[in-house]
């Protein structure tokens, strides 16, 4: 897979997802890990990952080991290094990308998915289930006015249902 492919495939996921060589350079990333990380995708690539974290080089070196070995999601936790300095704690999944060619070099796909309180949790979904009442009742009061429009073009055209 190369970065273009990967763009059209997890591009606009929303959760954060950034794509690897597997010694941990960014290769690129998706808009919700630029998001997330408060930098633009010309400054991810060509990244290391040990730099947007405040983790041990050991640590990440563990996890590219074990995310080179699978083509499953391996789960890890990352404490990810913001731009604005701000720390977040992230359970990172990755996997390897082979291809079927032997030349082609691995890729990682890592998954960043930030944690949040249960407290947080709750809230943006009771934000979450609020604009979706406040989609529901536009979408009614619009309905209502086609319904309304609808039957007021077949009155004055002598249509009466």
């Amino acid at each position: 897979m190369e970065p273009a492919d990967f763009q059209q495939f997890y591009g606009i996921l929303p959760e954060p997802m950034l794509f690897l060589t597997e010694e941990g350079e960014v290769l690129t990333a998706n808009a919700a890990a630029t998001d997330l990380l408060g930098r633009e995708l010309p400054e991810l690539a060509g990244t290391r990952l040990h730099e947007l974290t405040a983790e041990t080089e050991q640590k990440l070196r563990r996890y590219l080991v074990l995310w080179r070995r699978s083509t499953q999601f391996v789960p890890g936790a990352l404490l990810v290094q913001c731009y604005d300095g701000a720390t977040v704690r992230c359970r990172a999944e990755g996997a390897a990308l082979r291809s079927k060619i032997d030349t082609v070099p691995v890729r990682l796909l890592l998954r960043l998915l930030p944690e949040q309180s249960t407290t947080s949790r709750f809230l943006a979904l009771n934000e979450r289930v609020e604009a979706l009442k406040e989609e529901i009742a536009v979408r009614q009061r619009v309905q209502a006015e086609l319904y309304r429009e609808r039957e007021m073009v077949a009155y004055h055209h002598g249509e009466h249902w």
